[in-house]
């Protein structure tokens, strides 16, 4: 049994991969793009799990757990091309169709399904004899690492292209969030090519298995360790701070600024600037928010940005074309994917799925 700096490194990964996980789905709010994120750590955390159980010699004491892993790796690039798709382009609501993005799971779980649920003695019988088994080996070999990185490859590349078409208004969102899943994606993509570059050179005995596990499992710890930085960076520890009562006057102040003033229509609006406008601290303003929304200053003010946006799709539908970036920016959002990703969370629908059901019911109006 074989433990050093690279098992420790492994085991903090894998650790702290089952952490955030366990954070991320217990979140009162939680949105999908979230709860993809999460599964993907939870998969990531599996993989590490079994190689790291292979390196360190531990395999030997728990077979049992040989193979398990393989069917859920496959989810790898679905789980970050919806994790893209529903960050930037709103929430993603599953029909019957995305049931074929499932099948690659249940095909490799068919497939593998001898070697799981068979005895100890059978799979430490196949770790020995594939212990130097590299893919080139033999022609099943060759066809499953094929097929597999056509798999890979599909999904990376929609993936890519949703986070080209982002890039534009990344340019303006000032969101920190939005430019750090852009390239913690980008870095997951080349990922993939780097370790696509090494399999290859281990299918032709240039890098040994062992050399090939390490480097991969290396990486796939440092990515965790990414997310985790990021997700501790983005959030705000907890401190005792006794609500106070909220005051009337506090209150008409807060709904004056909303509701008649309209402050939400300024694209630079920030937390400090509406206190600012309502005379009062941006901690107690923060406060007020949350106890008369039960929401965040964020989701409060772009739901106000989608109702103004509603009103100005319904008023354009009575003559001149509809112009759904104008509108955005009207309505008080500084990009298209702002925007489109508040409208989808707001109401459940694309802007432009909005527009067709309006110009759907007002012909309804007109015929009856």
């Amino acid at each position: 049994m074989e433990f050093s700096l690279i098992t420790l490194i492994i085991s903090f990964g894998i650790i702290q991969a089952l952490f955030l996980t366990m954070v991320l789905l217990f979140q009162n709010r939680k949105s999908s793009s979230t709860v993809f994120l999460s599964l993907l750590l939870f998969v990531e955390a599996l993989g590490l799990s079994e190689q790291g159980l292979y390196y360190s010699g531990l395999i030997h004491d728990f077979p049992y757990a040989l193979g398990l892993s393989y069917p859920f790796l496959i989810l790898r690039p679905v789980l970050i091309y919806f994790f893209a798709r529903s960050f930037f382009e709103g929430s993603v609501r599953f029909k019957k169709k995305h049931i074929i993005h499932i099948l690659p799971f249940v095909g490799y779980a068919l497939i593998f399904s001898s070697l799981i649920f068979s005895s100890a003695e059978t799979k430490l019988g196949y770790l020995e004899s594939s212990r130097n088994y590299v893919w080139t080996d033999s022609t099943g070999g060759i066809l499953f690492f094929i097929f597999n990185n056509i798999i890979y490859s599909a999904y990376y590349f929609f993936t890519w292209k949703i986070v080209c078409q982002a890039r534009p208004a990344l340019k303006l969102e000032k969101s920190k969030r939005a430019k750090w899943v852009a390239n913690f994606i980008v870095f997951f993509l080349y990922f993939f090519v780097f370790k696509y570059i090494l399999f290859w050179l281990n299918g032709f005995h240039v890098l040994s298995n062992e050399l090939t596990s390490i480097v991969v499992m290396l990486i796939s710890s440092f990515t965790i360790q990414l997310i985790a930085w990021f997700q501790m960076s983005d959030t705000r520890l907890p401190v005792f701070n006794p609500t106070s009562p909220v005051q009337e006057q506090e209150l008409n102040s807060l709904s004056k600024a909303l509701q008649i003033d309209k402050v939400y229509l300024d694209d630079e609006l920030s937390i400090e600037k509406l206190a600012v406008h309502c005379r009062m601290k941006h901690d107690r303003l923060s406060e007020l928010i949350r106890i008369t929304y039960s929401s965040s200053f964020k989701n409060v003010i772009n739901d106000l940005r989608v109702t103004e946006a509603k009103k100005l799709i319904r008023s354009d539908l009575n003559g001149r074309p509809v112009n759904l970036l104008a509108i955005a920016m009207d309505s008080g959002f500084n990009n298209k994917v702002t925007f489109y990703r508040a409208f989808k969370r707001s109401t459940g629908m694309a802007p432009s799925e909005y527009v067709k059901q309006m110009k759907l019911k007002k012909t309804l109006i007109i015929e009856r």
